[in-house]
C-alpha cells in the first residue's frame, strides 16, 4: 500500500505550468539512489543502474480474469470471457507497431493460475495511457473498460496480487484485510473465499481513512459478496472482537492480510510524484506505524497448534505483511522488530505463544525473487549513518532501536531471507515486499482456565488503549464526514429483520425461495428497521459478527442488496411500511440473483421462463420496453407463460445458451418488470453494453448509438406507467 496521504496518486506525468504546458517530473532523485546504492540490496553499481533503468519507464498493463459476482464454484463466465479475449482480442495483438516498433502480443503469468484455468492472468508490455490513446488498441481498451466495470476483468498491477495468493485464504476462513483501501487486494480475498458455493467465512475489510473505506464500498460491490464486512478504525488499534453473542468468546482471524502504509517507492513507474518527494525521513517516519499494525495483527491472529512431533492440529493460520517499498527499515527491520517483541513479551511466553516467518520459496511458482537481507544501514534525515542506537545521541532523534539489523543471533531464529523481494528488473514489474508469519505453540491445546489478576489487568489496559484510539479515530474523522462522500454513502445503522417478519415472509413465498434459504440474515439500513426501500441480503456468520460486536465495530457496509421496493407502490398510506397486499412491489435485484438461485427450483418455479430463443433475448436486449405481441411471435410459449403469472411483478428469464464443454457459454438469468403490455429487463446499462457485445457481436459504437435511441423513446412516452411503475433514480441505473 502506497502512502496516499503525502503523496499525489494521480496517473498523470508531470504539472501543469502557469503558461498551461505540462512539465515532465525529472525522475531523478540523487537521496534516493545514494540511499539505495549504500544498501546492501544490489550487488554493484551495474545492477543498480539496471534497476533504475526500469523504475523510469512505464509499467506494462496487466489485467486478470475474474467471474465476477457469480460468485459460485460454475466458472463459465470467467471460461467464457477468456474464450471471447482469445478469440477477438488477442488475434489483432499480435505484431502490432507503435512508433517504428513492433511490439509483442501480450502473454500469461504463470504463476497465477487456478485448479482448471492456467490462463487468467495475462501482461502486456505497453503502458495503460498508449492503450488509452492509440487507434490501434481501441477495441481492446473498450473489452477492458466494459468487462472491468462489470468486475469480470481486473486490472491490477502484477507484484500488488502477489500478498492475497501467499494468504491462502479458504472458504471457511476469518479474514482481516487491516489497510484495505482501495481494494483490489480485497477483492481478490473475496474470490478465493467464494472458491466454494458453501463459503462460511468472511472477509473485513478495514482502512483508517474515513472517506476511502466508504470508497472501498463501490470497488467491492463489483463482487457482492454477503460475506463481506467493511468497517473503518486506526488499524494500530484495531478493536477485540467476539463471536456468539458471547463478549467472552474471543474471535480470532485465520488469515490477516498487513499491506500497510508505506513510502512507496516501489511504485516508481507509476507513481511518478515519488521520484521528486522520496526521502529518507519518508521511510523513517513510517516504521514505528507499520510496527504497530503489525504487532496488532499478531495479537488477533488465530495461534497455530502442533504436536510434538510438529503435525499441524487442524487448519493452518498465516498473516502476510507486505510493503510497495523496498526500504529495509519499513521491511526486514519491521519483520525483525515483531518477531523479536512477540517472542520476548512475559504474556506470550507464559501462554507457549511464539511467531516465525513461513517458507514460501516452493510457492508461486515461475516468479522471479530475492530473498530477503539479514543486514542494512540506518540513516537519520541528515543522510548521516548512525552505526548504533543510542537515545542520548541528537543524531538518532527520531530513530527507534527497532530500526537496526538482528544480532548474530537473531539471525539464525529470525531467517528474514524467508521474506521475498521482487524488484521491476526481475519481471518487468513494479517494486513489492512480501513475507507470511504464523502465530504457533507445541502442544495440545490447554482447557479454559481462570484468567488470573495480571493477565485481566494486561487486558484491560489493552482494552483501553484500543476504545481510547478509536474515541480519538472517530474524533478526528468527524470533519472528514461532511466532505464529499460516495454516491452511495449510507451512515444509517444495520438492522436485522425478525425471520418471521411479515413483507419477507410474502417476498419469500412470492419467489418460492426454499426452507435452506437464511431469513434471518436479510437486513435494512434505516432507521425504523422496518422494510421501506431495500433490503439487504448477509451471511449468517456476518449477522453474528455485525451483532455481537455492534458496540465495538464502526461499520461502514455490508450485505448484498437483494430486494427493491417499486416506488409507485412503495407504502401504505400514511404508514412507513410496504403494501403486501397489492400488487407484488419487490424485485430482485439483478446482482443478487447468484444468491438467490441457490434456493430457487428452476424447473418449477412459475416465475422462471426458459428459453434458447436467442432472437427472443435479442429483441429484449434491444428495446427498453417490450411489447408481449411482439414476444409472442417469436416465443408462442412465452403467450402460455404470461397466462400463468400476474402482469404488475417481477419475473425471470433464464436464457439457455447450449453450450459445450468446447464452446463454453454461460446461462443466464434476468430479472424482468411485467407490465400491463410490456416487458423491461431490470439490468443496467453497463450489463446491457457487454450482452450485446457478447451475445450478438454488436461494437461499441452501435451499442451506445441503440442505448441513446431507446432512452429518447423512453423520454418521448407519454404514459411511461404503462410498462411499470415510476422509479426513483436509483432504481432506473437498474434498468434497460
Amino acid at each position: 500500500m502506497g502512502r496516499n496521504k503525502r503523496s499525489n496518486n494521480k496517473q498523470n506525468s508531470g504539472k501543469r505550468s502557469q503558461t498551461g504546458n505540462w512539465k515532465e517530473i525529472e525522475k531523478e532523485n540523487i537521496k534516493w539512489e545514494t540511499y539505495y546504492k549504500q544498501q546492501p540490496i544490489f550487488k554493484d553499481d551495474q545492477e543498480f543502474e539496471t534497476f533504475k533503468k526500469f523504475c523510469k519507464e512505464g509499467l506494462p498493463l496487466t489485467f486478470r480474469f475474474t467471474n465476477g459476482n457469480n460468485i459460485t464454484t460454475d466458472n463459465s463466465r470467467q471460461k467464457e470471457i477468456l474464450n471471447l479475449f482469445k478469440k477477438d482480442i488477442l488475434p489483432h495483438l499480435h505484431n502490432v507497431e507503435y512508433e517504428d516498433e513492433v511490439i509483442a502480443a501480450p502473454v500469461v503469468i504463470p504463476w497465477y493460475e487456478t485448479e482448471e484455468i492456467h490462463d487468467i492472468l495475462w501482461q502486456y508490455n505497453i503502458s495503460k495511457t498508449i492503450i488509452r490513446k492509440k487507434e490501434q488498441f481501441k477495441k481492446f481498451q473498450q473489452f477492458l473498460v466494459m468487462e472491468n466495470v462489470l468486475g469480470n476483468i481486473a486490472r491490477q498491477e502484477l507484484v500488488s496480487m502477489i500478498p492475497p495468493l501467499l494468504l491462502k485464504v479458504k472458504p471457511s476462513d476469518k479474514v482481516l484485510d487491516m489497510c484495505a483501501a482501495p481494494g483490489s487486494k480485497t477483492m481478490q480475498l473475496l474470490e478465493f473465499l467464494h472458491a466454494s458455493d458453501d463459503a462460511s467465512g468472511f472477509v473485513m475489510a478495514n482502512d483508517a481513512d474515513f472517506k476511502r473505506s466508504h470508497m472501498l464500498t463501490h470497488q467491492l460491490k463489483k463482487i457482492n459478496s454477503p460475506n463481506l464486512i467493511i468497517v473503518n478504525h486506526d488499524a494500530q488499534f484495531f478493536p477485540k472482537l467476539f463471536s456468539g453473542g458471547d463478549n467472552r468468546n474471543f474471535m480470532s482471524f485465520d488469515k490477516i492480510l498487513c499491506d500497510v502504509p508505506c513510502s512507496g517507492d516501489g511504485t516508481m513507474r507509476k507513481n511518478v510524484n515519488v521520484w521528486k518527494e522520496w526521502t529518507i525521513q519518508g521511510g523513517n517516519g513510517l516504521h514505528q506505524i507499520q510496527l504497530n499494525i503489525l504487532k496488532r495483527g499478531l495479537k488477533l491472529l488465530t495461534t497455530n497448534t502442533y504436536t510434538e512431533d510438529n503435525q499441524l492440529i487442524g487448519n493452518e493460520a498465516r498473516l502476510v505483511y507486505s510493503t510497495c517499498s523496498l526500504n529495509p527499515i519499513e521491511n526486514e527491520a519491521v519483520v525483525a522488530a515483531a518477531i523479536r517483541e512477540f517472542n520476548s513479551d512475559p504474556y506470550n511466553i507464559k501462554r507457549g505463544l511464539k511467531v516465525r516467518l513461513l517458507d514460501s520459496s516452493k510457492d508461486l511458482n515461475g516468479l522471479k525473487r530475492v530473498d530477503g537481507i539479514n543486514w542494512w544501514k540506518v540513516f537519520n534525515r541528515d543522510a548521516e549513518e548512525i552505526a548504533e542506537y543510542d537515545e542520548n545521541n541528537e543524531k538518532c532523534a527520531k530513530l527507534s532501536k527497532s530500526m537496526w539489523p538482528p544480532t548474530k543471533e537473531e539471525i539464525e531464529e529470525f531467517k528474514l531471507n524467508r521474506c521475498i523481494r521482487v524488484y521491476p528488473q526481475l519481471q518487468n514489474t513494479g517494486g513489492f515486499f512480501i513475507t507470511a508469519f504464523e502465530k504457533y505453540k507445541v502442544g495440545v491445546e490447554n482447557p479454559t482456565k481462570k484468567v488470573k489478576i495480571d493477565e485481566k489487568t494486561e487486558e484491560n489496559e489493552e482494552e483501553a488503549t484500543v476504545k481510547e484510539a478509536d474515541a480519538v479515530s472517530t474524533a478526528a474523522t468527524e470533519p472528514v464526514k461532511k466532505s464529499r462522500m460516495p454516491r452511495d454513502f449510507n451512515e444509517e445503522p444495520f438492522i436485522f429483520l425478525p425471520s418471521d417478519h411479515e413483507v419477507t415472509s410474502k417476498i419469500i413465498d412470492y419467489y418460492k425461495l426454499n426452507a435452506n434459504f437464511p431469513q434471518d440474515t436479510l437486513l435494512v439500513r434505516n432507521a425504523s428497521g422496518e422494510p421501506v426501500k431495500s433490503i439487504y441480503y448477509t451471511s449468517p456468520i456476518v449477522k453474528d459478527v455485525i451483532q455481537t460486536n455492534e458496540s465495538r465495530l464502526k461499520l461502514v457496509f455490508s450485505g448484498v442488496k437483494m430486494f427493491i421496493q417499486q416506488s409507485a407502490m412503495k407504502t401504505v398510506p400514511d404508514q412507513n411500511v410496504a403494501d403486501i397486499n397489492s400488487r407484488f412491489n419487490w424485485r430482485i435485484q439483478n446482482e443478487a440473483l447468484p444468491h438467490a438461485l441457490k434456493y430457487m427450483d428452476l424447473d418449477t418455479n412459475k416465475l422462471i421462463f426458459k428459453t434458447s430463443n436467442s432472437e427472443f433475448i435479442k429483441l429484449c436486449m434491444h428495446h427498453n420496453f417490450c411489447k408481449y405481441e411482439e414476444l409472442y411471435k417469436l416465443e408462442p410459449s412465452f403467450k402460455e407463460y404470461m397466462q400463468k403469472v400476474t402482469s404488475g411483478g417481477c419475473a425471470f428469464i433464464y436464457f439457455d445458451r447450449k453450450g459445450t464443454s468446447e464452446d463454453v457459454k454461460e446461462n443466464l438469468m434476468f430479472p424482468v418488470w411485467l407490465g400491463k403490455n410490456c416487458l423491461n429487463f431490470m439490468i443496467n446499462k453497463e450489463l446491457q453494453q457487454e450482452l450485446l457485445y457478447k451475445l450478438f457481436h454488436l461494437s461499441m459504437e452501435e451499442i451506445k448509438a441503440l442505448q441513446e435511441k431507446e432512452s429518447a423513446k423512453a423520454k418521448a412516452k407519454s404514459t411511461p406507467t404503462d410498462a411499470k411503475p415510476v422509479e426513483s433514480t436509483e432504481e432506473k441505473e437498474e434498468t434497460v
